[in-house]
């Protein structure tokens, strides 16, 4: 008897009174026809299959297909056939992921997916259509922490070599990953996940290496994705734009409706008819504000795009607008506002110019976004910043979004380009949080290290081997090297020791003694290359002129333990100094700034802290008070200097509210005149800093080093010292530690960092 309800499925399921039918397939064996998108459903059931004349069964619209697709799933794992059997166990896990989904329940979601997993593995099937729904549907889900990672996995085993286009499953392989990729990064959800950019970088590559086999429906695939993650980066910049001041809040709506027109236009037009469009948006006659949150929206656009050459031009008119705004805040708080959304344009305009290949452009887009305020505001040229170059290269490294990079100049040559891929911001971000001391744990800057505590070895270290796995190998093995290299570290690279990045094996292993940044080179610091070449210039002009030495030490102060060494430390110190010398033993605040005015070297060995969440009360340690960053500026007259040695705690630190200002000591003792200036990066042993400062000394002030490099060798020294050499060099002191290199760890040897010239 024919009946318009459609009957029980040939695998169990019937549907209820309310479904649909869409069509009709035949299960029966052999024959497997379906009908077609277009044939109208059967009006009357049983319905008869035209090739075979078997009764078909009904298929139906969601949500019935979803319900009837899980019946059939498990009537397939009772067939006697072990295909069939293996598909349908996989299959199983697909439909109960978008089943836990669609209720909501992620203990179901992550169940299935983990079961996918196990059973793919279990089966040893291949990542065919099951897994590209499974993708699929997680990007749907914006489920992106299991798909992007699958994904990456995924990228691991291709292969992208010869003979491509002649291998089905390697070519097929390649156009699912490319199409899989495409579909995950459209997501919003995609913008800022953790994964975002790695797999940016995983899909470039196989389009770019697997170009030859995709087809041009791929290649249509990838650009849209590439233009809708343009326009909601685009948004998304726009969001996180520096707000007007309230008087200009008004034209507001005006600016953002005319972004909205180009975003508009970006959706019908080529690229690079949408590039015009935001390039003759920004002539209009907009304030200086409006004119940044255009060029914010742009270069969100352009990113997205993953075009270097559309991208440079948006970052390079963003970070030409940011002096202007900048000089157009009255209010301090407002200008440092700019100033810190200014730090991440600059690095990433930094990074898009060198993808361009416009490595002197980007070098300047560098060089002017730092250190603003130790600047005297004049425009720059890369002939100006070669021109420092002198003794040796001075290098520009910075984390973008996508990845960290490394830009040298050098007086003889073009710049060189140098990809950073792993030292990207957030790996940045995660070493500065090891690295930077906690504020107001632990004893106030003490400078006495216990030689045998393990735990604060093992992090030090552990944080020092990632810096060096991740960026410092690749730039000082292959690029950074000679005598003397001068670091410009942008954003919140300035916070980090890279001089100390490394992994030494024990003194005197050829094999492994060399993996340390200071193995190739006396690295110096400097906030940019126009105060680089102002230090330069001072510490000529202080060549051969004969300087007082002003050592100061401060054994104990208020609520500090006492410094046991340095009263011996200074005391070595003078002993060495060639010319006069002013001993303050025990020094007050008071007896500092009056001796303080005429020497020009200065040694202060002292307790010292920092604090670089709020830098400007970092502070050190006299014998009768503490004395605050803040009010050390207030006091200091610049004069003509050459060197200040601060022998204190986490003296190098600078804040990490605005890094690329360089606040701290350091900044403060250039601005007063110094040439150049030493200081530590974390914590220190005061008895190896006795060493250090004496190995020091000796070879600046007899050996006729420079200061950077009198201070890199001293440290080489201390490093593979054995107790017979510190002996020698202090008899009336009893080494530290333990073994026969005592101070071999990198915490004792490489804390001390010198900054200028």
């Amino acid at each position: 008897m024919r009946s318009r309800r459609p009957p029980r499925t040939s695998y169990g399921y019937l549907a209820p009174d309310r479904a649909r039918v869409r069509g009709w397939e035949c299960n029966h064996p052999g024959c497997g026809r379906v009908s077609e998108p277009d044939d109208p459903p059967p009006a009357r059931w049983p319905h008869p299959c035209p090739d075979c004349g078997a009764d078909t069964d009904p298929t139906f619209p969601e949500p019935w297909a979803h319900e009837a697709r899980g019946y059939r799933i498990r009537h397939d794992r009772a067939s006697a056939d072990h295909l069939r059997r293996s598909l349908a166990e996989v299959e199983l896990h697909v439909w109960e992921y978008k089943d836990g989904w669609l209720r909501g329940d992620e203990t179901a979601v992550g169940k299935a997916w983990r079961g996918f997993r196990a059973a793919q593995r279990r089966t040893g099937l291949p990542r065919g259509w099951l897994f590209h729904e499974l993708v699929q549907l997680a990007a749907a889900a914006d489920d992106l922490d299991r798909a992007a990672p699958e994904l990456m996995e995924w990228y691991a085993e291709l292969h992208l070599g010869p003979g491509l286009d002649d291998d089905n499953e390697r070519r097929t392989a390649v156009r699912n990953f490319v199409s899989l990729s495409a579909i995950v990064l459209e997501r919003t959800a995609s913008i800022g996940h953790r994964d975002e950019e790695r797999l940016m970088a995983a899909m470039r590559d196989v389009v770019r290496r697997g170009d030859e086999v995709l087809t041009e429906s791929l290649h249509r695939q990838v650009r849209a994705a590439y233009e809708r993650r343009a326009r909601h980066l685009s948004k998304r910049q726009l969001e996180r734009a520096v707000p007007p001041p309230a008087a200009d809040r008004r034209r507001r709506t005006a600016v953002e409706d005319h972004i909205a027109r180009v975003e508009a236009r970006a959706g019908r037009r080529a690229a690079e008819r949408t590039q015009r469009a935001w390039r003759q948006a920004l002539q209009r006659p907009w304030t200086v504000d409006e004119k940044v949150r255009l060029a914010t929206a742009w270069t969100g656009w352009a990113v997205g795009t993953d075009d270097p050459e559309l991208a440079a031009e948006a970052y390079r008119h963003l970070v030409a607008l940011v002096p202007q705004q900048v000089a157009a805040r009255r209010d301090a708080q407002d200008r440092r506002r700019v100033l810190a959304a200014a730090q991440e344009h600059i690095e990433e305009a930094g990074y898009w110019l060198a993808r361009d290949h416009r490595y002197q452009e980007a070098i300047v887009t560098l060089e002017t976004g730092r250190a603003i305020g130790l600047s005297d505001g004049a425009a720059v040229s890369y002939a100006d910043i070669s021109a420092t170059t002198g003794d040796g290269a001075v290098v520009y490294i910075a984390a973008a979004k996508a990845g960290g990079y490394a830009l040298i100049a050098a007086a003889r040559h073009d710049p060189q380009y140098v990809q950073l891929r792993r030292l990207n911001r957030a790996a940045v971000a995660r070493l500065a949080a090891d690295l930077l001391p906690g504020g107001e744990a632990g004893l106030r800057g003490a400078r006495e290290v216990d030689a045998h505590a393990p735990a604060a070895l093992d992090a030090t270290a552990a944080a020092l081997k990632r810096l060096w796995d991740d960026g410092v190998r690749d730039l000082v093995l292959h690029s950074a090297r000679g005598a003397v290299v001068t670091w410009v570290p942008i954003g919140l690279l300035s916070l980090l020791p890279l001089h100390a990045a490394g992994e030494p094996g024990p003194p005197g292993d050829p094999a492994t003694a060399w993996r340390h940044a200071g193995n190739f080179s006396a690295v110096r610091y400097a906030p940019n290359a126009r105060t680089l070449r102002r230090c330069l210039d001072a510490a000529a002009a202080a060549r051969g002129v004969p300087q007082t030495l002003l050592a100061v030490d401060v054994p104990s102060g208020p609520g500090a333990p006492v410094l046991h060494h340095v009263a011996r430390e200074t005391a070595e110190v003078a002993k060495r100094w060639p010319g006069p010398v002013r001993l303050a033993h025990g020094c007050t605040w008071e007896q500092f700034r009056a001796a303080a005015g005429e020497p020009g070297v200065w040694h202060l060995a002292c307790h010292g802290e920092a604090r670089p969440h709020a830098i400007l009360d970092s502070r050190l340690l006299f014998a009768d008070r503490d004395v605050t960053l803040g009010e050390l500026q207030a006091e200091l007259r610049p004069a003509p200097r050459r060197l200040a040695v601060l022998s204190a705690c986490e003296s190098n630190l600078t804040g990490t509210d605005l890094p690329n200002e360089v606040v701290g000591l350091p900044s403060a003792l250039l601005r007063a005149g110094f040439a150049g200036v030493i200081a530590s990066a974390w914590k220190v042993d005061d008895l190896a800093t006795a060493y250090l400062m004496t190995a020091f000394y000796d070879r600046w002030c007899h050996a006729g080093h420079e200061p950077a490099v009198a201070l890199h060798l001293a440290q080489q020294w201390l490093r593979t010292a054995t107790r017979a050499d510190l002996h020698n060099l202090l008899p009336c002191l009893e080494p530290g530690g333990g073994g026969e290199h005592p101070y071999g760890a990198p915490r004792f040897w490489s804390a001390f960092a010198y900054t200028g010239a």
